[in-house]
């Protein structure tokens, strides 16, 4: 692509965001120009709860088109030219396979490329999120341009990290404190549930796919049964970290085994809109994996591109961690990123 048509997208975005920015309502109570395909629900309860992470309610065309879990979707977050260059750069790489171990193989088909941050296309998406999350661009992980051919898909995952960790220690508080034991012995400083995590997920859709390729949040766990009972040990554990932190308010109430799940949540992609959500808590309240949060790409018909920038909740810099499964981790992120950088 010449550098031209790079310049004039970039200078197209520019205006389109100027000109979201003027359509703001300061202090609006839900989004004044919504997508009329979903849910168009209120702020307040997102805004006043202290467990998930707060991104920027007064961002252009923000929508809430769920509650607990928390999913929020924004109509023309990438204008198209901005889209078509990031689809071109992805087009012009070598891509690698997505799963991140074998054993993902299977139910991760897609390819995977990880543009330089210093591409200056890259460097507006990324500004673009650090400012809908509210965070500073330290906080981000790498981006990744992903394409799902005909016949791809990602199953049922979420992704926080050490999901299985942390929640083996959700399980091991939970019953710790049933059988009349001190929360506090369960919090000291070696314990999982102060090991950060990707705290909330942006996914940019690059083109539209009328057919195949929705994003789903299925509101069951990987393995595809109910989330009720590991829910409800969810609310208990956050219940109590609530009162040792000295948080006023409880866990969303629809965490009981008299609250079914909700029905799923299908979103079609469209060229430019962003979806998010928070795959685990804040840090406050541990980074604990919200297994609400579990949600797939189905199977694409036509070829469907995404950009994902994953946010966490300190500088993403391993040699300053001071956990070794998070130095571990950061460090095999920026490995994957170098060897298949564009």
């Amino acid at each position: 692509m010449h550098l031209r048509d790079i310049d004039a997208a970039l200078h197209i975005q520019a205006v389109y965001r100027s000109n979201k920015a003027r359509q703001t309502c300061s202090g609006k109570r839900c989004c004044i120009n919504p997508l009329l395909d979903y849910p168009n629900l209120c702020f307040d309860g997102y805004g006043s709860q202290p467990f998930f992470h707060q991104i920027n309610l007064n961002y252009p065309n923000l929508q809430l088109i769920h509650e607990n879990p928390y999913i929020f979707v924004v109509r023309d977050f990438l204008c198209d030219e901005l889209c078509d260059i990031l689809v071109a750069n992805y087009a012009t790489s070598m891509p690698h396979p997505s799963a991140t171990y074998p054993e993902q193989s299977s139910h991760r088909t897609s390819t995977t490329v990880y543009p330089a941050d210093t591409d200056h296309t890259v460097s507006v998406l990324r500004a673009a999120c650090a400012e809908l999350a509210k965070v500073d661009l330290t906080q981000l992980e790498p981006a990744k341009l992903t394409c799902y051919a005909k016949g791809q898909f990602f199953r049922r995952h979420i992704d926080a990290n050490f999901a299985l960790e942390k929640s083996a220690w959700l399980q091991r508080m939970a019953a710790h404190v049933g059988s009349g034991g001190d929360p506090s012995e369960m919090t000291r400083a070696a314990e999982p549930c102060h090991w950060p995590a990707r705290i909330c997920t942006i996914l940019i859709y690059l083109n539209d796919a009328s057919e195949g390729g929705c994003t789903t949040f299925t509101f069951k766990d990987i393995a595809g049964e109910s989330t009720v009972e590991r829910d409800c040990k969810f609310s208990q554990v956050l219940s109590l970290i609530s009162r040792l932190m000295g948080l006023d308010q409880q866990p969303p109430s629809y965490r009981s085994s008299s609250h079914p799940n909700p029905k799923p949540l299908r979103i079609v992609p469209k060229k430019g809109m962003a979806v998010v959500h928070f795959p685990a808590t804040g840090p406050w309240c541990m980074c604990l994996p919200d297994t609400s949060s579990v949600h797939e790409a189905e199977t694409a018909v036509t070829p469907k591109f995404i950009a994902q920038q994953f946010i966490w909740p300190s500088k993403f810099e391993p040699e300053k961690s001071t956990v070794p499964e998070v130095r571990r981790l950061w460090r095999e992120i920026l490995l994957t990123r170098d060897q298949v950088m564009v």
